[in-house]
């Protein structure tokens, strides 16, 4: 008797860990899935279109895209811009 409570408890014990496994693997798809959509989000000068990459350099759009086809556009305004901007 005692080892069929023991074996019940082991087979509930591996159902809640089956439980919070594949709430952990939920939890892990949806990190991922923002992650992915983060870096499809690229920073563009509003003035010039240049594109800065993940080092902070800036880039003209065409030469950009030779190297990152699957992409997602923020605005923003590059540092030669910005002091046209400022001088106006």
């Amino acid at each position: 008797m005692i080892k069929l409570k023991t074996q019940i408890e082991q087979q509930l014990q591996l159902l809640e860990m089956a439980k919070k496994l594949q709430k952990h693997k939920k939890e892990l798809d949806r990190h991922i899935e923002e992650i992915h959509k983060l870096q499809g989000l690229i920073p563009i000068c509003v003035q010039c279109k240049n594109i800065r990459d993940d080092d902070g350099y800036w880039h003209l759009v065409e030469e950009y895209f030779v190297h990152h086809p699957d992409i997602v556009f923020s605005h923003t305004v590059c540092p030669n811009c910005k002091e046209l901007l400022v001088y106006k």
